[in-house]
């Protein structure tokens, strides 16, 4: 039976949406660099194909500036020289800027099981901000092994866990991964050529 995880990615769409045939209303998430701030919007350029556009909504002062953001879930209007994104009540942005060089200290664990590696990472100076573990079983060990770091029950590879997250744990910090537990071995052994 296939799953998501088997699904094909065209790639050359992997990171850009089809610009020539989205909708208008379609939520999207990218990120931007930013040429011009104003009082109303935001203009610039989708990375990494370089599409105009133009922020609008509530836009967080502490953004204004900000050369580069990471847009989750807003709402697209395109039009003929640039597309119209429009922050909502339900949208995060997350802002891409020079901070204090502690915060590359603070690190968030994806794919974190009991967080081993996240003990390493605590014993040569880093902090653990929280982690990220979609099998409940690892991440109730994970919060029995280590009551202080929040783990978050989640796939990472849905926006909606990547919104949850920046919701709990304050950008920016470092991410850390270990390896995903979501292989699934073949039904059938593998059948190897052996050269003679």
């Amino acid at each position: 039976m296939a799953t998501d995880w088997d699904r094909m990615e065209s790639i050359c769409h992997l990171f850009t949406p089809q610009w020539s045939t989205l909708e208008r209303g379609t939520t999207l998430s990218l990120v931007v660099d930013c040429l011009v701030h104003t009082d109303e919007m935001i203009a610039g350029v989708v990375i990494p194909d370089q599409q105009k556009m133009r922020l609008y909504g509530d836009i967080n002062k502490q953004v204004k500036g900000c050369r580069r953001l990471t847009l989750m879930d807003v709402v697209a209007d395109p039009g003929p020289d640039y597309v119209n994104l429009m922050i909502t009540d339900v949208s995060v942005v997350v802002a891409h800027g020079l901070r204090p060089a502690t915060d590359a200290l603070r690190f968030v664990e994806l794919c974190s099981g009991i967080a081993c590696s996240g003990v390493g990472l605590s014993e040569v100076g880093f902090s653990h901000a929280a982690s990220v573990e979609w099998k409940p079983p690892l991440a109730e060990l994970h919060k029995a092994c280590h009551p202080s770091v929040p783990v978050l029950v989640s796939d990472v590879t849905c926006p909606s866990s990547v919104k949850q997250l920046l919701q709990q744990v304050d950008p920016p910090f470092t991410i850390m991964s270990g390896f995903s537990c979501h292989f699934q071995p073949p039904s059938k052994p593998a059948i190897c050529a052996r050269a003679q």
